[in-house]
């Protein structure tokens, strides 16, 4: 089921009638603490020798430097991807981004004949379902002449997305769109068949039917307007440069192309070897800034247009992102197919340019690019993630160079890093595609973090079906959601996705809160925001990932939860997390619609009557406090037993927990019982709380939440 993205507005965010009195916790009220924003760079950075991978090098093997200040290292980790894809406990989904790799398919669509274009599809859907690693992450763009470069699909781990984007090409008539605000999914996420299926069902009529939506999107391209077609295509991947630059981590654009001619480059064309090595060198002195040893525009074509390609892709090399060029119209003859329509016979000497001053590689035809992809992949297995937190930096977003290197010569080695970093801008210079990725990035890796401070609660209902109902409890701290802001509008965001372990997007929702301060600031301010929503997931383990951004002030908060949804159906036991009922008007409160939460039935039941849980429960020290507890099959009297952690790790000793009478189960809904807990007297700060229930024959089940003690 996919929701609908909503706006709210000034008072449509209210405390709904459908809570019932809650008795009121005896609790301490922790504030959370004020933050401070805090600019940090992750530079990703491999190093080889003779083409296998150095695994093993520590943080005082290198030394980081912004121009000529050498910076601090303060934070390190080595990501070795055979050790991940071998490891249970370490899924590809937990990585950090910056250590993830990005490959951009980007199909050219007006420069390409149409029937090469359908078989590149096929190729590029192979190598996406057999090629890559579970941690990469690729995405899907066009270009066409009448959009420039479109985006069909950001970057994702989920595979059958993919396949969906690569095979419809964006183009509305093949593909079921979904309202992904994030383009982290492209088809129906419930409907959707599965990848073999989808490819199955596509049938022959459906590349016949790509071939001509293509044709007919583009027409024929003439001899007369080369020139025009070569200006509008760098100029837009110039744009796609800069919007890779908000993407984390090493990019890699394979561009799809039959280029185009590159004699307005280099003058009359590069069709001998003695010309193509001409080419070469000039796009050499081009790049390490020997200008003198480019010649005049009769020699080497037209300056101006040589002057733009250069700074196409110098943006690219910037941004830490190579252009592998695929020439899917493989080697030409004389009047090869295509040559009567205006595609290009010298089409590779413009791909090659591009690839060769980025860094990338240019293939002549896709069975190249495979078979390099191999070679590339075990090169860049190993990822050294080094963090560096740069002082004094104006929001102006500047570029700063970096450079790394190793302080203990490894003879033979070579090191491969980002070349630099923009700063910070202000969010109104910020655009939207920027935003959307940057978001995107967010959701799909990392740990907790930002400024904005949040807390999460879901909990799997089982309704009898494939899927379960898991609501989803969001709390947001107000003061660091509104930052400096005193009045007006704040304009929340919520992005709240359920990803499985093989990456693939389960389900999600997202909303946009109207926040009117007038109204609401006192209420923020002392505790914050809370909503409410529901993801539906089959049986499995999840990476529940939630993203808290104030859009005016650009302020943001993660959290990710780890989800198990039992097979209830089939008879697994399962137990909610420990819930601390808390009294109504303590935030502010906003749900999404009845349409959207559909005819499930209201899952917290207290003695029978309902009640909105604590994400993130807030106790005193020493006193009693009541739980409930949910779960399925576990029996009518399990016993209970109760663990708390602090954040250290250490386990707090003396705990008592008393389990009450069982609560039947309300239809299709778990058992309840109510529970006493008894802390003792333990120090103030956040803990984790376990609780295990142990049922007839032996079953169990645990679950945990993070609670805070107040003095």
């Amino acid at each position: 089921m996919v929701k609908r993205i909503l706006m709210l507005l000034g008072a449509a965010v209210l405390t709904p009638c459908f809570l019932a009195q809650a008795a009121a916790q005896s609790q301490a009220q922790k504030r959370f603490s004020d933050l401070t924003t805090v600019f940090v760079v992750e530079i990703p950075v491999q190093v080889e020798r003779d083409g296998v991978p150095v695994r093993g090098l520590t943080r005082d093997d290198f030394e980081v430097r912004d121009g000529r200040k050498k910076l601090e290292i303060v934070g390190f980790e080595e990501i070795d991807l055979e050790v991940v894809g071998a490891a249970e406990d370490k899924a590809a989904v937990d990585l950090p981004v910056a250590a993830r790799r990005h490959f951009l398919f980007l199909f050219d669509l007006a420069l390409s004949n149409p029937a090469k274009v359908a078989r590149a599809q096929d190729a590029a859907t192979r190598l996406v379902a057999g090629g890559l690693h579970p941690s990469d992450l690729a995405a899907v763009a066009t270009y066409s002449s009448r959009t420039g470069v479109a985006l069909t699909l950001g970057f994702t781990s989920d595979r059958r997305q993919l396949e969906a984007a690569i095979r419809s090409l964006g183009l509305p008539q093949l593909v079921n769109r979904t309202q992904d605000p994030l383009s982290l999914t492209l088809t129906d996420l419930v409907q959707r068949p599965s990848g073999s299926d989808a490819a199955s069902q596509r049938g022959v009529d459906a590349e016949a039917e790509i071939e001509s939506i293509i044709q007919s999107i583009e027409g024929e391209i003439t001899t007369a307007s080369r020139g025009n077609q070569m200006l509008a295509f760098t100029s837009g991947l110039a744009d796609l440069a800069r919007m890779m630059g908000s993407v984390e981590g090493r990019k890699h654009v394979v561009l799809l192309s039959e280029g185009f001619d590159a004699a307005r480059l280099v003058g009359t064309g590069v069709s001998t070897s003695a010309e193509r090595e001409r080419v070469q060198q000039v796009s050499a002195a081009a790049m390490e800034g020997r200008i003198w040893e480019v010649g005049t525009d009769a020699r080497y074509g037209d300056t101006s247009d040589q002057g733009f390609l250069r700074k196409m892709t110098a943006e690219f090399v910037r941004t830490d992102c190579a252009i592998h060029s695929v020439d899917i119209g493989g080697l030409r003859a004389s009047g090869a197919e295509g040559g009567d329509k205006g595609w290009s016979a010298t089409g590779q000497d413009g791909l090659f340019i591009m690839a060769k001053e980025t860094g990338g590689s240019y293939y002549q035809n896709f069975n190249e690019f495979d078979e390099a992809m191999g070679r590339m992949l075990e090169r860049t297995s190993v990822t050294y993630v080094l963090a560096i937190q740069p002082d004094k930096l104006e929001s102006d977003g500047s570029y700063h160079r970096l450079k790394v290197k190793l302080k203990n010569d490894l003879k033979g080695a070579s090191l491969t890093h980002r070349p630099g970093y923009f700063a910070p801008k202000p969010q109104d210079q910020i655009a939207a595609i920027e935003k959307r990725l940057n978001i995107a990035g967010l959701v799909l890796g990392g740990d907790d973090g930002g400024v904005v401070r949040t807390a999460v609660l879901a909990a799997p209902y089982d309704v009898q079906s494939d899927r379960a109902y898991v609501p989803v409890l969001i709390e947001v701290d107000g003061s660091t959601l509104l930052g400096s802001q005193q009045g007006g509008v704040v304009p929340a965001e919520i992005y709240v996705y359920g990803i499985n372990r093989a990456g693939e997007v389960a389900d999600f929702f997202t909303r946009a809160l109207g926040l009117n301060l007038a109204e609401m600031g006192p209420t923020l301010r002392k505790t914050g925001l809370k909503y409410w929503g529901h993801l539906e997931l089959p049986p499995g383990d999840y990476v529940v990932r939630v993203v808290v951004r104030n859009d005016a002030s650009g302020l943001v908060g993660v959290r990710k939860l780890s989800l198990r949804v039992a097979d209830v159906a089939g008879g697994e036991p399962a137990l909610w997390p420990p819930m601390l009922p808390e009294a109504p008007g303590k935030w502010v409160f906003g749900r999404e619609k009845p349409e959207e939460q559909g005819d499930f039935p209201y899952p917290f039941l207290a003695d029978g009557q309902p009640f909105i849980p604590a994400a993130r429960p807030v106790i005193a020290s020493g006193e009693e406090f009541q739980l409930v507890l949910a779960g399925y099959h576990l029996g009518a009297a399990p016993q209970v037993s109760a663990e708390l952690f602090a954040a250290d790790g250490r386990r707090v000793e003396g705990l008592g927990v008393a389990l009450g009478a069982a609560g039947a189960a309300s239809g299709e809904g778990p058992d309840h019982w109510l529970a006493r807990f008894s802390p003792g007297r333990i120090a103030p700060g956040d803990y984790r709380l376990v609780v295990t229930m142990v049922g007839d024959g032996g079953v169990s089940a645990s679950s945990e939440i993070s609670v805070a003690v107040g003095s």
